[in-house]
């Protein structure tokens, strides 16, 4: 065995060696043993082959339209999910780490050490960004092909795969200075939501606000800080400023991390009035003191005791009531003020964006109750009371029902009405049937769009668009309905496969990220490839027409209901068989993981003899 050199004196061992960042080394040998780590690399990698491999298969349809621009369309397809990972990355890899180190007390003892704020901050970093790397590189070959397909130049590709670096940056520091201030899992969660929807699109709206009210171009100021802007203007043609962006971006990054740094040793103890020993969550612990004064909770206790106690805190349905807000907002001013087709059809894709941050909310609460309450021994509890599983299952599942059944159907109506309205303005840019009238101006009422068309100089222009009362009006009314209809069968498995996700997981951002990765992340790719099939068969079949937009949204409608019921019959039956059996299992691995003193085997006694 070798020897152990000590210093002299009260001087250290020069001989040994520095370690710089301590934390990195012990988070690089826990990241490592973790799944999750190799598991994203493969799932990244799929997911690119995947998707590029649909792109490919749509291609060989010649009516499909793509042609050359199949690579540029690609690139953009996959960059985009890469920005959206990049960015929803702080949620779910730094957003609960150091308030989670608060929870369990351990925070407190590596402040005990010689370990300054910076150490523990970029620690964590470190760790986050290499797991986050990994499937970013994983996905960069497949990026690389699209540059011999045509459509996207080398600059366009660095710029871009340098604006998802920047974007992930972003997002991790974010997460890191939220979590550095606050305790609670889903405070921390809605928080670095938040801050990340302003840092992203609070400059390109207020420079889009400017530059309308004061009817000039756009110029961007607060929006070179944005990681949105930085990613759209990497992706032009035009050699855009992303320098400065790029500058203005890092700074505000690197300054975010300093103050977490400095704010991390300050912030670590536990707040007054809140006992060490208690390990209730902080909404838990302050609705307590609230029963007294609250009849309808006492009323809900007597009559619900399951959903009572998830339902405390009724503040956590607060970002669902923001999106339904926006959203029903957005939606009546458009209407009030007729906005044109192009504004409508951009809307569209704003709109399904604030719908996602609603789609994560019920992500996260859905499976809440059930890590926190595994993770205190609650469930144990439960299961030790006369109320059955399906007692249990029901009254978490009014309770969620409870938070988010207004917000969700203000959502839905605001989307149905904004989905009809995009139908109506994208029909104005399908290619309609060729008219008989060339000469002149000729309006020809068909069953399915009303065709105008106009000769000028021997130059003939033709317009179509719905006509209200004919079949394709009917037709995008039904699509409407499909569409709102899709979206609550969404929240509704989520709901329930977030439940029994939660009841498997160990943390809140793990069952969250597995509950919208596993319903809506995964399933849209082959929902979007299956329908986007139909519509080319349907073209290649039948030649271009108002008819392939509605072929393929009824697909899609279809698959996405066929989807939805799946995860709802598969979770319902788990949880309600599978439930005690769930907790007993987990308790019974906490007992099996517990340290154990070695038994301590004494040699037997040797009789003694005697002359």
């Amino acid at each position: 065995m070798k020897r152990k050199k000590f210093a002299v004196s009260g001087f250290p061992d020069i001989t040994q060696p520095m370690t710089l960042l301590p934390i990195v080394e012990r988070e690089l040998r826990v990241a490592a043993r973790k799944s999750s780590t190799f598991w994203l690399r493969i799932a990244a990698a799929l997911i690119a082959v995947l998707v590029c491999g649909g792109f490919f298969a749509l291609s060989q349809i010649r009516a499909f339209g793509m042609g050359g621009s199949i690579g540029r369309t690609m690139f953009a397809v996959v960059t985009w999910m890469s920005l959206a990972a990049a960015l929803a990355a702080g949620l779910f890899f730094t957003a609960d780490s150091l308030s989670e180190e608060k929870r369990e007390g351990t925070l407190g003892f590596l402040f005990l050490t010689d370990l300054h704020g910076y150490d523990i901050v970029f620690g964590k970093l470190v760790v986050s960004v290499i797991r986050c790397l990994f499937p970013m590189l994983a996905i960069f070959p497949v990026l690389a092909v699209t540059l011999t397909m045509g459509g996207v130049t080398g600059a366009q590709f660095w710029r871009t795969m340098l604006a998802l670096v920047n974007a992930l940056m972003v997002s991790l520091s974010a997460g890191l200075f939220i979590s550095a201030i606050s305790r609670d899992s889903h405070k921390v969660i809605n928080a670095t939501l938040v801050l990340l929807i302003c840092w992203v699109g609070g400059g390109p709206i207020f420079d889009s606000i400017r530059a309308a009210t004061s009817r000039g171009g756009f110029t961007p100021t607060l929006s070179l800080a944005s990681p949105g802007y930085l990613f759209s203007a990497s992706t032009a043609w035009a050699q855009p400023p992303i320098g400065m962006a790029l500058l203005i971006n890092q700074i505000a990054v690197w300054t975010l991390l300093a103050v977490t740094s400095f704010l991390l040793p300050r912030l670590w103890q536990q707040r007054r009035g809140m006992s060490s020993g208690n390990s209730l969550p902080s909404e838990w612990q302050s609705s307590v003191r609230l029963i007294k004064a609250s009849p309808a909770r006492i009323a809900l206790l007597s009559k619900d005791p399951i959903c009572w106690l998830v339902s405390r805190g009724r503040w956590q349905n607060v970002p669902s009531w923001i999106v339904a807000f926006l959203l029903v907002v957005a939606s009546g001013t458009m209407i009030s003020i007729n906005a044109s087709s192009p504004f409508w059809i951009v809307w569209s894709s704003i709109g399904g964006l604030i719908l996602w941050v609603l789609y994560l909310g019920v992500a996260a609460q859905s499976g809440r109750f059930f890590v926190e309450g595994r993770r205190i021994g609650l469930l144990e509890l439960l299961l030790a009371t006369p109320l059955p599983v399906r007692e249990i299952v029901d009254g978490h599942k009014r309770a969620l029902r409870r938070w988010f059944l207004i917000p969700v159907l203000l959502c839905v109506l605001a989307q149905t009405i904004g989905f009809f309205m995009m139908q109506r303005a994208s029909l104005a840019f399908t290619p309609p049937p060729r008219p008989r009238t060339t000469v002149g101006t000729n309006t020809v009422v068909t069953n399915m769009t009303v065709v105008t068309t106009t000769t000028v100089a021997g130059r003939t222009t033709t317009i179509s668009a719905l006509a209200f009362g004919s079949t394709q009006s009917y037709l995008s009314v039904i699509l409407s309905l499909g569409r709102g209809i899709t979206t609550l069968t969404n929240l509704w498995a989520m709901i329930w496969f977030g439940m029994w996700v939660g009841l498997r997981s160990k943390n809140p951002s793990l069952a969250a990220l597995k509950t919208i990765a596993c319903v809506q992340i995964v399933p849209w790719f082959a929902i979007s490839f299956l329908s986007n099939l139909a519509m080319g068969l349907w073209i290649w079949s039948s030649g271009f027409g108002a008819g392939y937009v509605f072929v393929s949204g009824i697909a899609a409608t279809v698959l996405a209901l066929g989807k939805d019921i799946g995860f709802v019959l598969w979770s319902r039956k788990r949880l309600y068989s599978k439930f005690r059996e769930a907790v007993t299992e987990e308790a019974g691995a906490k007992v099996r993981r517990m340290a154990m003193p070695p038994v301590i085997e004494f040699p037997p006694v040797q009789p003694s003899t005697t002359n």
